[in-house]
């Protein structure tokens, strides 16, 4: 589990080195088994810098290449063979000198060296931004504001986020420790006892409000065992749109790819506070009727990656009415997914039963990561969190769902002692043919899976 020091600091104000706090994690069972560099742009953009095109004219001996001549300062004058399409006299640009290694978007890292082009020395490179890792664009080199100075660093003008990330080996029964928050709750608990005096720094609910009751889902859970609680908001005039730099590099830094700002928000949630949810395209729930059951097996479900499942008798789903729309836990479907043309949506937070009830249902292989996010250890409550920590600047409606009066955690049993991530392959096997056994003398695990 990726566990971001940045992320971690706004639960807990701490100075202490990253080594120290590594050593506190491991020393309360949260073994830090690594710890990794991010930055937003690989290479923190060192050597790069700003230089002013002081003559440009067609290359001799190439129709497509332009010989230039680019002062980088201090009196440095590098002669560069460019084939960018708007290279012009007078540019400010961002230079690479030779000895600099570049991060490309979508290529291999290199070095500038010194060549020859065409029978023209070429001292550096004049850049692209995707060639530079800041942004996607490979149209032209990156002409900057004539008003910034040569010889500026570039690093100085794009901000380098960077943080140390904890890769932490999680044992199966620390299930409670899977989220940002979770992990902060013990290190403040670990140095409260070292005689530190720290505040728990929980996120701010105060932007969170109910203004319309007008939106209604009916939610039906036909098997409570299964499905503990299932509540969440419908939430209008949303504009589904590229992720704001400070999410991306939070959910990049721990290994997860952005893809737009409300699947973003979902991801962010749950390792923050380890409460997992699903966003549902709200206009493509037709019934505006919820049930949580299983289906027949055998039925066809299409999930968000496109691919066809057939589903077993115990996949436990969220239906509109009778058409499914998610796996619970596992993966959504693809008919009712966020798509650009999204306008309203209805935002789950559920909590499951034990892992005994949830079924693997593909072959090949299905990671179940989400599956097994607090399954008995949160409270019952935690899913009436969620909304908040989300706090969306738009119309909501809150949406209860139909809970029994007697509804109470249940009993923690072995079925919720499981990795933080489990692959199974290839048979459909349910969780009801897997047999745990703990094991006092090494703390550990063993795992038993019958059919194979």
């Amino acid at each position: 589990m990726n566990i971001s020091f940045n992320w971690l600091s706004e639960f807990l104000k701490i100075d202490l080195k990253i080594e120290e706090v590594s050593e506190i994690l491991t020393d309360i069972g949260l073994e830090v088994e690594g710890i990794e560099n991010y930055e937003q742009y690989k290479g923190g953009l060192v050597g790069l810098v700003v230089g002013e095109i002081v003559y440009c004219e067609q290359h001799p001996n190439a129709d497509r290449l332009k010989l230039t001549k680019v002062n980088i300062g201090d009196e440095n004058i590098l002669q560069i063979v460019c084939g960018a399409p708007n290279v012009q006299l007078n540019q400010k640009v961002i230079v690479a000198t030779v000895g600099t290694t570049l991060h490309p978007i979508n290529n291999d890292k290199f070095k500038i060296t010194k060549s020859k082009i065409r029978g023209e020395i070429s001292q550096g490179m004049i850049c692209a931004e995707d060639e530079i890792g800041i942004g996607n664009s490979h149209d032209g080199i990156v002409v900057l504001d004539s008003k910034i100075k040569i010889g500026t660093k570039v690093s100085e003008i794009y901000k380098n986020y960077s943080d140390k990330i904890f890769n932490i080996g999680l044992t199966p029964n620390r299930s409670d420790a899977m989220s940002h928050l979770g992990v902060a709750r013990d290190l403040r608990a670990a140095l409260m006892h070292k005689g530190f005096k720290l505040e728990l720094i929980t996120p701010s609910v105060s932007s969170f409000h109910v203004n319309s009751r007008t939106q209604k889902i009916n939610i039906n859970i036909e098997n409570i065992q299964s499905c503990r609680r299932f509540s969440g908001v419908c939430i209008d005039n949303i504009i589904v749109k590229e992720s704001p730099i400070w999410l991306k590099n939070r959910l990049k830094s721990i290994g997860l790819s952005p893809l737009n700002n409300v699947v973003d928000v979902t991801n962010y949630v749950l390792h923050e506070i380890g409460q997992p949810l699903h966003a549902y395209d709200f206009d493509k729930i037709t019934t505006k009727s919820i049930n949580v059951k299983t289906l027949k097996q055998g039925t066809e479900f299409i999930t968000l990656d496109g691919e066809v499942r057939k589903l077993l008798k115990t996949d436990l789903m969220i239906c509109d009415s009778e058409t499914p729309m998610c796996i619970a836990g596992v993966f959504g479907g693809k008919d009712h997914g966020i798509t650009s043309e999204t306008k309203s949506i209805f935002l789950e937070f559920r909590k499951l039963g034990s892992l005994g009830d949830v079924t693997a249902f593909t072959a090949g292989f299905i990671l179940l990561s989400k599956a097994v996010k607090f399954p008995n250890f949160a409270s019952s409550q935690a899913p009436l969190t969620a909304p908040h920590a989300v706090c969306p600047s738009t119309t909501t409606t809150f949406v209860p769902a139909n809970l029994q009066a007697n509804s109470i955690l249940p009993k923690m049993s072995s079925f919720t002692k499981f990795p933080a991530t489990l692959a199974l392959k290839i048979s459909p096997i349910p969780w009801s043919k897997i047999i745990s056994e703990d094991t006092r003398e090494s703390m550990q695990l063993k795992i038993v899976a019958k059919g194979y």
